[in-house]
């Protein structure tokens, strides 16, 4: 490739993302406390990843977030890395964790720390708790420990070791770091209570005995602190003021200060907790990474398809790209999952600015020029970016007698609409002439194999002299000229959008076409000598970067290797495959239902007339509001503005929980059938308090039974949903220790139906979901159930 491509992309990869100043509540956080003078108007952050994996697109998110708000607070961040637990933790994922931040565009300087490092601190503060009777070593094994922490609905019991004597406990501890026990003899837990409504807070574990190799402290440790105890100390430890954490530490709070609190600690950091990422068609578990990787689904942990930062670099994506896609999201406080399109967006977006155009052929179809000189070529100027796009910069294209096409630009029988290259039909060769086809040539299985056509030497530049007007532009490269390349297709790597919150191994759903590899494809002469990790635009193709797995550049003998990072346009949008056609079945069922039931309920409120009751002018225009303004369905539309001050008190609903469907289901379906014929003046309650509830749904805080039970509570005697779930305990359950505790009991007392599982009787699924359901009294939260399953389920 000449030094002019090489410059253009250098040139795209300095490209800069969007510079507007993003505003969200943590940062509203920041920005108050710093106007208080809290932490001394100090602002340092921390990203503290566990070096045993990859970081993926969900690490992106933080980093982002926590380097972001530092540089724009004028403090600093932070790169710790937590690796507490030496049985998964390798110096590869160090390493290669510090250059995916780097290659995101962010630094550390001088602030890089391991947890490691403050193993004696940590041990220090281990037994100043047990000298102040705060904590203990406690000599119950692990599912003993288990039992006697009772249950969400049960309190749980002191273990016989918690009134150990001060000086037993710091025996023991000190021999326990000696290696003097194996694994499991002993923990160090905490002495808080062992009724506490927080299943974490119920004398929670924090040291346990690993007879394994640090990578960094070799042998010098037998025992390890667990998460919850040096978290929060390498905060302290480190001056650290605001600890983001993503949601599914919120429980865990509470144990972060109260280890705080109970340490002789010089500074008092702060967790907020945010949502974390969840992309639509992708996995961020590091184990199912990891199960992907060492059962050979993917080609390692920067196989192009895969969700790491390393995988969406050899991709194509580009950290301009990375970041603009995290600025876009935002940050929430409550779960959602974000379409794959928007992080396909901003690459698109960036891409289209930096990347410059060139002609390759995917499949190539021969095509023979019959009145082009034989022995003769031509150079033909092109430009690397169109009009739009604010660069300079092209390059010469050879043209001969022997060109190819690409194989779907020619139809021997053409549709209606077809504008490109058939018998006897004219097209124009990108930058080039136009063409016609007189002849085609094909082989004994009657496949076409050749074109034959003529060009008007008259139209270079694809302009004709008489003004006849020819629709169709198609790409080409000269067959004598052009370089081999092998070009991959990569498409995401799952069929549904949310592979892992199904009833199904997740691995069932893995996109067996998401990866096509053509190795007959051509490209210009322009792009010999390119380097690895350079991108372009293939006309009418895509975006793509050239993989680490060229050879030469293309140049000599070497064949080049191209990865495809996005489509020029979303084609997901209009797949109609497998696990998109399902996905609409069930959506559709539940329309059908609802709508199904709407109808029900409004032939019951009718007139002894059958049929739908006629709208009036003034409900018609209401009826329009709701299904063109708002989305609303049609039953549910149609019925509301059919009576009276339902529509005011849906608006009033619709300003609070802002979900228009919604609201309109729980006004239909659950309102007006417990009004039966009855005005809805008569409620105790308005709009308002169910667009409250309609919200608490929406955020996660309870589940949808649930809601039904605080709506029955608020038909018997009113009140506000949020002060009644409060009052009677029913806010969701979305810690993992509690709900994988509960799993264990539902598996624990039904063996039977355990066995048949393990035996290949998968139906059994919903059972199990069902009685964890039910113990839980309908409060776990049904896709942390789901998710939690599918992990602790026996495989047969």
């Amino acid at each position: 490739m000449s030094q002019k491509y090489n410059d253009l992309a250098s040139d795209a990869s300095g490209a800069k993302a969007s510079s507007a100043v993003p505003h969200d509540f943590l940062r509203d956080i920041v920005r108050q406390d710093q106007a208080e003078g809290k932490h001394d108007g100090r602002v340092v952050t921390r990203f503290p990843p566990e070096p045993n994996g990859y970081l993926h697109i969900g690490h992106a998110k933080s980093i982002c977030l926590n380097f972001g708000i530092a540089e724009e607070f004028g403090g600093r961040c932070h790169l710790r890395f937590d690796d507490t637990n030496p049985a998964t933790e390798d110096t590869e994922y160090a390493e290669a964790i510090q250059r995916d931040v780097r290659w995101l565009g962010f630094d550390w300087g001088e602030h890089l720390y391991f947890a490691s490092d403050y193993f004696e601190t940590f041990y220090r503060y281990a037994q100043h708790l047990i000298r102040n009777g705060k904590a203990y070593v406690d000599s119950l094994d692990e599912e003993a420990i288990r039992q006697y922490r009772g249950t969400i609905s049960e309190a749980g019991r002191p273990s016989p070791y918690r009134e150990r004597p001060v000086e037993e406990n710091l025996d023991l501890l000190r021999r326990m770091r000696d290696g003097e026990f194996e694994d499991g003899t002993h923990v160090l837990r905490a002495k808080i209570d062992m009724s506490a409504n927080n299943m974490l807070m119920r004398d929670p574990l924090l040291y346990r005995i690993r007879r394994t190799h640090h990578y960094r402290t070799g042998d010098a440790w037998s025992i390890y602190p667990m998460y919850d105890f040096a978290h929060c100390l390498e905060d302290a430890i480190e001056a650290v003021t605001h600890s983001f954490c993503t949601l599914e530490f919120e429980n865990n709070r509470e144990l972060y200060d109260w280890v705080l609190d109970h340490t002789p600690v010089e500074h008092r950091p702060q967790q907020i907790e945010f949502a974390r990422l969840n992309l639509s068609f992708t996995i961020t578990s590091k184990r199912k990474l990891l199960q992907l990787v060492t059962e050979g689904h993917v080609d390692g942990w920067d196989d192009p398809r895969m969700p790491t930062l390393s995988g969406l670099r050899r991709r194509g994506y580009t950290p301009e790209a990375i970041r603009d896609f995290c600025e876009r999201i935002g940050v929430a406080r409550t779960h959602n999952i974000i379409d794959m399109a928007m992080l396909e967006f901003s690459i698109r977006d960036h891409l289209n600015q930096t990347a410059p155009r060139v002609l390759s052929v995917l499949r190539p179809l021969p095509v023979v020029i019959e009145n082009y000189p034989e022995d003769q070529s031509e150079e033909l100027e092109a430009p690397f970016f169109p009009r739009d796009v604010p660069k300079e910069g092209s390059r010469m294209l050879p043209f001969s007698r022997r060109i190819l096409i690409e194989r779907e630009d020619f139809a021997e029988a053409p549709p209606p609409g077809f504008f490109r290259l058939s018998p006897g039909a004219e097209v124009r060769l990108r930058y080039a002439y136009i063409i016609r086809c007189v002849d085609v040539v094909k082989d004994a299985a009657g496949e076409v194999v050749e074109l034959r056509c003529t060009y008007d030497p008259d139209t270079r530049g694809g302009v004709t002299a008489d003004g006849r007007k020819v629709p169709g532009t198609i790409h080409w490269v000269s067959a004598d000229h052009a370089l081999p390349v092998e070009v991959r297709l990569y498409d995401r790597l799952f069929t549904v959008e949310q592979p892992d919150a199904q009833d199904e191994d997740y691995k069932t759903f893995l996109n067996p076409a998401s990866l096509q590899v053509l190795t007959d494809s051509r490209i210009e002469p322009s792009v010999a000598g390119v380097a690895p990790g350079s991108h372009f635009q293939l006309e009418r193709q895509g975006y793509f970067t050239v993989d680490p797995d060229s050879e030469d550049g293309g140049a000599g003998d070497g064949r080049l290797v191209l990865n495809r990072t996005v489509t020029l346009r979303d084609t997901w949008a209009k797949l109609t495959g497998q696990g998109k056609a399902e996905e609409r079945k069930r959506q559709a069922a539940a329309k059908a239902a609802a709508k199904a039931a709407a109808k029900e309920l409004q032939r019951q409120q009718a007139d002894d007339t059958p049929g739908e009751r006629p709208l009036t002018s003034a409900q018609e225009k209401i009826f329009q509001h709701f299904r063109e303004d708002l989305g609303v369905g049609e039953a549910e539309a149609r019925l509301m503005a059919s009576e009276d001050s339902v529509p005011a008190f849906f608006e009033a609903g619709l300003a609070v929980c802002g979900q228009p469907q919604g609201m309109a289901n729980w006004v239909v379906n659950e309102v007006l059938r417990e009004l039966k014929n009855r005005p809805i003046e008569e409620l105790t309650f308005d709009g308002r308090q169910v667009g409250e509830l309609v919200a608490l749904i929406e955020e996660g805080t309870i589940s949808g039974k649930i809601a039904k039970e605080v709506f029955a509570e608020m038909m018997a005697k009113g009140g506000r949903p949020a002060e009644i779930v409060e009052t009677r305990g029913w806010k969701q359950v979305t810690d993992t220790s509690v709900v994988e505790s509960l799993i264990r009991e539902v598996m624990e007392q039904h063996p039977e139906q355990l066995a048949a599982f393990r035996q290949g009787k998968t139906a059994l699924f919903g059972f199990f979901v069902g009685q964890v359901m039910k113990r839980s009294r309908g409060k776990a939260n049904p896709q942390l159930v789901n998710g939690l399953l599918q992990e602790m389920l026996p495989k047969g």
